[in-house]
């Protein structure tokens, strides 16, 4: 039987009491982000720091948000690390300093939010 290393990212409950983590591009920029349940995509991130690194432009696209009202933006890809391999994802640009990480990032993962340590875990399912 062979033992496969768990890989995993960790984060931190931040002041708002939101999980966050921090997320590294494959030019090894970070960014901190909050873990968005309520998001379905991949990564929202702020334009200053998109402008910052690679991307390939990938279109507009209409989105609907939390209290209804509908919000074109922009959407590029990029490429991050991601539980220790390159993965390319898709980023919804967002005008304000927002960075969120949506369930489509955390498809096939386990997520611990453990409010008693203030600790964040994200782990691949093996």
């Amino acid at each position: 039987m062979q033992l496969v290393a768990m890989v995993k990212e960790t984060g931190n409950i931040n002041h708002w009491l939101e999980a966050s983590l921090t997320l590294i591009t494959l030019t090894r920029q970070t960014i901190e982000c909050v873990i968005d349940t309520g998001f379905r995509g991949e990564l929202v991130l702020p334009r200053s720091f998109v402008t910052t690194i690679p991307f390939t432009r990938a279109g507009r696209e209409l989105f609907t948000l939390v209290g209804g009202e509908e919000m074109e933006a922009q959407v590029v890809l990029t490429e991050v690390i991601w539980l220790g391999q390159k993965r390319t994802v898709r980023v919804v640009i967002s005008e304000s300093d927002d960075a969120l990480i949506g369930t489509q990032l955390l498809r096939g993962t386990r997520l611990v939010i453990d409010y008693v340590s203030s600790e964040v875990e994200i782990s691949n399912a093996e």
